[in-house]
């Protein structure tokens, strides 16, 4: 009850009621590794039939990258988990953050790691595949993320993802 209804966070957002929305963000921005993961996702979604590529814009991004042309970009709207449930399922990042908000929404979603120095998202991708409560894409290529992202669109696995995610994180650990 913490979190807005699907159609709620999708009026507050702007975004249509009917269409299948995915979900992307790729950490703060400004950094080179993350930049190449949002061009390979949209060039994935405009392959989907149907599906809405909208992606969340870091604090570091100064402009999106051309290669978004048909998306949406959010920018400055945090935190995140305000809005998540608006999407039908994600692909982002494996950072602590955008991993325990995504599954405490219960958004199904794709997790791809990138080294950090202080951050084992590898690690964290991993577990969570291997318990079930999302997929992960390591390494990123066009040929793994397009997989990973039709598996995650499928009606049966969102369904199961969103059931584990759930019960993986069972309460949001922000204070009121």
């Amino acid at each position: 009850q913490e979190l807005p209804s699907r159609a709620q966070a999708r009026q507050a957002l702007g975004l249509p009621e009917d269409a299948t929305l995915l979900y992307a963000s790729f950490g703060g921005g400004g950094d080179p590794e993350g930049a190449r993961a949002p061009t390979l996702t949209a060039q994935v979604a405009r392959e989907l039939p149907g599906v809405r590529l909208v992606v969340g814009a870091g604090p570091l991004w100064r402009e999106p990258p051309p290669a978004l042309d048909g998306a949406v970009v959010l920018q400055g709207r945090y935190p995140a988990l305000d809005f998540l449930p608006a999407f039908d399922a994600a692909v982002t990042a494996a950072g602590y953050n955008a991993v325990h908000e995504l599954l405490y929404a219960g958004v199904p979603s794709v997790f791809i790691p990138f080294e950090r120095m202080v951050d084992d998202q590898e690690r964290r991708a991993r577990e969570v595949a291997e318990a079930g409560a999302g997929l992960a894409c390591a390494p990123l290529t066009r040929e793994g993320l397009t997989r990973a992202v039709h598996e995650v669109l499928k009606p049966a696995t969102r369904e199961r993802l969103r059931g584990v995610a759930r019960k993986r994180v069972e309460r949001n650990g922000a204070e009121p």
